[in-house]
C-alpha cells in the first residue's frame, strides 16, 4: 500500500495567481490628511504609476526591462510603506544597479536605501530615506 502524502496532487486546491499585492496598498484612511506619495494615492505622477502597476504580470517576466525595473523598484517601495524596510529586498535594490537605475553603488540614491534592505539599518522615519523613495519611483 503506497503512503498517502498530504500534497498529494488529489488533495490540493489551485490557487489563482495572486493579484499584485502593491494594488492592495493602505492609504491613510484620511484623506484630508493624505500626503503627497504614491502610497496615498497622491504621487506626482499617480496616473502613469497606476497604469504601469495595472500593466505588471501577476508572476513571470515583464515584457519589457522597464517593466521589471518598475517592478523592482515598486517592491522596495511597497516594503518602504507596509513593512517599514524589514524584509531583505536586496535582490530588488541591486536589480536596479545592474539596469542602470542607480549608476554605482556609489549612487547617492542607491547609499540611502541599500542599507535598509539587507537589515543594516532599521528605519525610523527619517526624511532622506521617505524623499529617496519617492524620487526613485
Amino acid at each position: 500500500m503506497a503512503t498517502e502524502f498530504p500534497h498529494a496532487k488529489h488533495n490540493m486546491t489551485a490557487l489563482a495567481p495572486s493579484k499584485n499585492v502593491q494594488k492592495q496598498r493602505k492609504p491613510n484612511p484620511k484623506i484630508d490628511e493624505r500626503q503627497n506619495v504614491y502610497w496615498d494615492l497622491r504621487g506626482r505622477y499617480q496616473e502613469e504609476y497606476d497604469k504601469r502597476l495595472d500593466a505588471l504580470p501577476q508572476y513571470g517576466e515583464g515584457a519589457t526591462k522597464a517593466c521589471e525595473i518598475f517592478r523592482a523598484a515598486t517592491k522596495l517601495y511597497y516594503d518602504f510603506w507596509n513593512n517599514g524596510m524589514v524584509n531583505n529586498t536586496s535582490g530588488a535594490v541591486n536589480f536596479l544597479v545592474v539596469a542602470g537605475v542607480f549608476h554605482s553603488q556609489k549612487d547617492q540614491d542607491f547609499a540611502v536605501i541599500h542599507p535598509y534592505t539587507i537589515g543594516s539599518r532599521i528605519y525610523l522615519n527619517e526624511m532622506g530615506l521617505r524623499s529617496t523613495m519617492e524620487r526613485m519611483l
